[in-house]
């Protein structure tokens, strides 16, 4: 799987980022972050394997995704995002020539 440069979700373009320092949310060090109001999606790839940063990447897409889309998953929003992105690299994974 490749990680883009950039994606377009509904009529949005995200940069994509890998980065090799800290990200935090709520004070919190993560290993992927979306910045809504810059486009931009940032991965770290130096704690974490390239298959770890495929999963970080579809996790900050279904962030993008759901906003989108006007989900709210309420308290249950990293849940839920982390299942579908792990769902979505299986799939991914599994099945390499659905894409081309």
């Amino acid at each position: 799987m490749n990680i883009p440069k950039k994606v377009k979700v509904g009529g949005l373009i995200y940069d994509i980022l890998e980065v090799n320092h800290a990200l935090c949310v709520n004070r919190q060090e993560v290993k992927g972050r979306i910045e809504y109001d810059f486009n931009k999606i940032s991965i770290r790839n130096d704690i974490q394997s390239r298959q770890g940063m495929e999963q970080t990447f579809l996790h900050e897409l279904v962030h993008a995704m759901a906003k989108e889309r006007g989900l709210d998953w309420g308290d249950d929003d990293e849940l839920y995002t982390e299942e579908i992105a792990k769902s979505l690299h299986q799939v991914i994974k599994d099945n390499p020539d659905m894409f081309k």
